[in-house]
């Protein structure tokens, strides 16, 4: 049986990827040190990085999604905003380069993602319990050779705000030119 490379996301609007296409390009610019910058268009926040997956598998995290968002289904207005930009582990190593995201009304995404986690441990899908918080991958690079200090200061981040309709379970296809997304199933919230 096929196994699909998987994760949990919430995509973000078209409006918010074009305004991050302009980020991304002057990060860009702004920052030579061979970090792989993401395609705009796969922009998303993972809720859950699943791996490998085959289709009962997937059934199966399927039934989860849905039954908790149909069991934690409070507060309508779900709205996150654009906050600031930094790196793991830090400004001078940046491995990952993200902008940090805020939900603006209580902590629905951090609770529906732990009540999905845990219905994911029980059919036996690894999960990471590092603190969450919701932020959108830029750019990553796999090796730091020497201390660099990553360009911010002309980089001022707009609060921009966004309603989240839905949660997805993502597909990820890995290619040369970087990863390429595509949706399995979408759960509206």
């Amino acid at each position: 049986m096929m196994k699909i490379r998987s994760f949990i996301a919430i995509n973000l609007p078209e409006e918010i990827k074009s305004y991050l296409k302009g980020v991304l390009e002057e990060l860009q610019n702004n920052n030579p040190y061979g970090i792989k910058w993401v395609n705009s268009e796969g922009l998303h926040i993972t809720l859950h990085f699943l791996g490998f997956c085959d289709e009962n598998q997937l059934k199966e995290i399927s039934q989860i999604i849905e039954k908790e968002i149909n069991n934690f289904s409070f507060n309508k207005d779900k709205t996150l905003e654009l906050d600031y930009l930094g790196a793991f582990p830090n400004l001078n190593y940046p491995r990952v380069v993200f902008l940090n995201t805020n939900e603006l009304n209580g902590e629905y995404f951090r609770q529906i993602r732990e009540k999905i986690g845990v219905g994911l441990e029980r059919i036996g899908v690894k999960v990471d319990y590092r603190p969450w918080q919701p932020h959108i991958t830029l750019g990553r690079k796999k090796f730091i050779e020497e201390n660099i200090r990553l360009d911010l200061k002309n980089l001022q981040i707009e609060k921009l705000n966004f309603k989240v309709k839905s949660i997805e379970l993502m597909k990820s296809e890995l290619r040369p030119q970087g990863a390429n997304y595509s949706i399995i199933k979408s759960f509206p919230i």
